[in-house]
């Protein structure tokens, strides 16, 4: 953390012990103006003018709106800020923040987004954060990814932008690149320090003047709860942050306890400290040496924080501009290796299924893929052969939808597919999304489903708005959706290999014929979220630390023979890196962590394992860490010898070493996809939604878990005829009083 003091001025104290002569007025104290005169208007004039510079218009979110300011010049716009007002949530958006608006263009050359949210005591809590999502959902619909987009907020907006960091890390949405408060209110318990220290000093909200209202906001929220005061959440995978304080202000202590929190959780924070200075002083502009400082200091970190993701894309080639025609594309360096290694018992497919309200209707759902591809050419691929590595070409071969075959996770033979890399398949209410993983990882696959379901649900009459949830035809594909992200965040320096012990593979009697086992369990999201909070741990460290000792119970414990050569029990997870890194890739953007432990004991329980595997995450998941594992996986692409090797040779080094380094090292893996987030409009017509992963001949047991609404469905998929470990895994939730619905697809019937 680096914090910056910057001493008073002489025309900073005089502005402040102006105010403080103003909050002697009755008038003022009502707060219906401020002491500093016509800085602060807190009407949203019609008569405004805004220079010839900018144009303003006005977008409309049903809830709320946003005023934009764009550039006349026709330069283009490097990204988008969202500017989220203060006014204590109880003040609407007006002239003074269209002032601060176009600060903002001016300092860093970006589209302006001001939300008008709701505001309380009318619109308590959620209103003003699920108006921020919205407007944040707007941004990322009108192309700007998140890499290129900054938050920036004073006051009630301050703790509002860090609040919605916290939701779009929920959301699992892109992150934005950066984040910008002014005397930030984050707590409002109004528990800190400087509440009581500064009460004497503060003119804006100290002693004599009028009290802050949390209660107005917060509702029947608690305040403690870290949406309503984010001082209170967590700030794990937090962007960079700059924030500015007052050193007078009440609400000092909100800023510097955020900025400690932020910092320990490894985010990169900057606060600058003006002493004598009061809350707000920011929109003094540049009456105040001050206020004419914070807003040179925001705009120099805006462009350094844009300037580095743009550097960062034109070093490697991938300018975020509207995507011109192309006939093929590279593949992404995740994807390199699944060529080379895939075959019909080992295929590196995932599914995913949805099942409707209502019967499929395949001639609808055909049309429906058709249209779809029109936002999605990168799908619209086939495999071919380079002289040094495979590629995607252009596929121009007719796609069909299929009905659902009883194998699941199958081979996607070129012969049987026309090429293509994915394969949808209806049954009865069910769709299904079977990708290889060439093509996309899980995310990626998830929007091209959504897109698929929303244009087949338009079709059958169904009146669907996709509330920037869904990519539909009416956007263009951008560059940013076919980055190699792992090219963009790859650390030259940053790629030690670790080495790793061989893992212990679950045994048992091979399925005939690649056919694969399938049995899924369907509980409550709410009482499985409980559950895992009940022992502070995320869903997915609860599962995997049940996963692990499933195993040791069902494989080990028991088995006097093994425990003297015993081999770790690893669960791989993969990682969604966009939560991490600011990226709108429909690529393969993932890596694992992992958790182990070598099982030689006879006395290991559930909540042993479970401390160990939050500690095992905690590492994997810090930054540093993410950045090596990725620049590893990367470093091996640049090996000289690999690169100048042809394919026809190099796919044989690639067998070799991921079965030393690959197969051999995983138990099996957990891929937690989350929520499958769809708008409001298409929820009665969905009913529940699953993932699951191919399995093989060594990772014989694999996980895949989704939830939709209150519906968490977790499915394992095998190519082993035992199923003893399923039937302990859904033991553990009905022995804690959570119903579980349990389904197969009976294998055993097709043999």
């Amino acid at each position: 953390m680096n914090i910056i003091s910057i001493p008073a001025t002489r025309r900073g104290d005089f502005a402040r012990r102006m105010v403080r002569f103003g909050q002697t007025i009755p008038a003022v104290r009502r707060r219906e103006r401020i002491a500093l005169g016509k800085i602060y208007s807190s009407t949203l004039s019609e008569k405004y003018v805004f220079p010839s510079r900018v144009e303003a218009s006005w977008i409309d979110l049903k809830t709320a709106r946003i005023e934009v300011l764009h550039g006349t010049s026709g330069t283009l716009e490097p990204g988008a800020v969202l500017h989220l007002h203060g006014g204590a949530y109880i003040a609407g958006y007006n002239d003074t923040y269209r002032r601060a608006a176009l600060a903002i263009f001016d300092h860093t050359g970006m589209a302006v987004y001001s939300l008008d949210y709701r505001i309380a005591p009318e619109h308590p809590f959620p209103a003003a954060l699920d108006d921020s999502v919205r407007a944040y959902r707007r941004l990322l619909a009108d192309g700007f990814p998140g890499g290129r987009i900054v938050l920036l907020g004073d006051s009630a907006g301050g703790g509002l932008c860090l609040s919605l960091v916290m939701r779009l890390r929920e959301l699992r949405l892109p992150l934005p690149a950066a984040i910008v408060t002014f005397s930030a209110w984050t707590d409002l318990t109004m528990q800190g320090e400087s509440v009581t220290a500064n009460a004497e000093r503060d003119p804006m909200f100290g002693k004599g003047s009028e009290p802050l209202h949390p209660e107005y906001y917060a509702g029947t929220t608690p305040l403690e709860n870290p949406f309503v005061s984010p001082a209170f959440g967590s700030f794990k995978r937090f962007p960079p942050l700059l924030m500015h304080v007052g050193g007078t202000e009440v609400i000092l202590s909100d800023t510097l306890t955020v900025a400690t929190r932020a910092s320990e959780a490894e985010a990169d924070v900057t606060v600058i400290r003006y002493e004598g200075m009061f809350h707000g002083f920011q929109l003094g502009f540049g009456m105040i040496p001050e206020a004419k400082r914070a807003w040179t200091e925001t705009g120099s970190f805006i462009n350094a924080k844009i300037g580095a993701v743009e550097a960062a894309s034109e070093q490697k080639g991938a300018k975020e501009t509207m995507v011109p025609s192309k006939d093929w594309y590279k593949l992404d360096n995740a994807a390199k290796i699944f060529p080379a290694i895939s075959t019909k018992k080992e295929t590196n497919t995932f599914r995913i299924q949805i099942a409707l309200t209502e019967p499929v209707d395949p001639a609808l759902l055909q049309k429906a893929v058709e249209a779809a591809f029109q936002r999605y050419p990168l799908f619209k691929v086939r495999l071919k052969n380079g002289f040094f590595w495979k590629y995607l070409d252009q596929n121009e071969a007719p796609f069909t939808v299929q009905p659902l075959p009883h194998q699941v996770c199958g081979s996607l033979l070129p012969k049987e597919h026309n090429g293509y890399l994915f394969q949808l398949y209806h049954r009865g209410n069910a769709v299904t999304l079977e990708m290889f993983h060439s093509l996309a990882d899980g995310s990626g696959a998830i929007m091209f489903l959504k897109s698929i379901l929303y244009e087949y649900l338009t079709m059958t009459g169904k009146k669907i708005t996709p509330d920037n949830l869904i990519l539909t035809r009416d956007s263009m594909p951008t560059k940013a959706e076919y980055e190699d992200s792992q090219a963009t965040f790859y650390d030259p320096k940053n790629h030690a290999h670790v080495k790793e012990r061989k893992a212990f593979f679950i045994k048992g009697t091979p399925i005939p014929d690649g056919n694969i086992g399938l049995i899924a369990g369907t509980m409550s999201t709410d009482k499985m979220l409980s559950l895992a909070r009940s022992k502070q741990a995320t869903v997915t460290e609860y599962l995997s630390a049940l996963m692990m000792y499933c195993i040791y119970v069902t494989q080990i414990q028991y088995r006097e023979h093994l425990k003297e050569n015993q081999k770790p029990v690893k669960i791989f997870v993969p990682v969604n890196l966009r939560k991490h890194f600011p990226s709108q890739t429909l690529r393969n953007f993932s890596i694992f962590v992992k958790s182990d432990m070598v099982m030689d004991r006879s006395d290991i329980n559930f909540d042993e394992i479970l401390e160990l595997v939050k500690k095992q995450y905690a590492a994997g998941m810090a930054k540093s860490e993410l950045i090596r594992k990725m620049s590893e996986n990367f470093h091996f692409e640049k090996n000289v010898f690999l690169r100048a090797t042809p394919y026809f040779l190099k796919k044989y080094a690639l067998k070799i070493g991921y079965a030393i380094m690959g197969l051999s090292l995983n138990t099996l893996s957990l891929s937690n996809m989350g929520r499958f987030e769809i708008p409001a409009s298409m929820e009665p017509y969905i009913d529940n939604a699953s993932c699951s992963v191919y399995s093989g001949k060594y990772n014989t047991l694999n996980v895949g878990i989704m939830s939709i609404g209150d519906r968490f469905k977790i499915t394992f998929t095998r190519s082993i005829l035992e199923s003893t470990i399923e039937r302990e895994f859904f033991r553990h939730f009905t022995a804690r009083g959570i119903d579980v619905v349990v389904e197969s697809n009976f294998v055993e019937e097709y043999l």
